[in-house]
């Protein structure tokens, strides 16, 4: 789960370790498109808030903000 505060260079690095373990990890976030980041850099989102079912998931990462302003 993630949103426009969550620091998108860790959910980019969960998402790559989650593949490398053959885990199929989905990106949940209130809109669809790409959670973009302050960098520029940005991670597909697959499911949002209204249309993520709770049957498709075994397990759930809710993403941290960044540092304060």
């Amino acid at each position: 789960l993630a949103d426009a505060s969550s620091d998108v260079a860790q959910v980019s690095a969960a998402r790559e370790a989650l593949n490398a373990e053959g885990i199929v990890p989905l990106v949940i976030a209130p809109t669809g498109g790409v959670l973009a980041g302050d960098d520029g850099a940005g991670v597909p989102v697959q499911r949002t808030y209204l249309t993520a079912r709770s049957t498709e998931f075994d397990a759930v990462i809710v993403a941290g903000a960044g540092k304060p302003a």
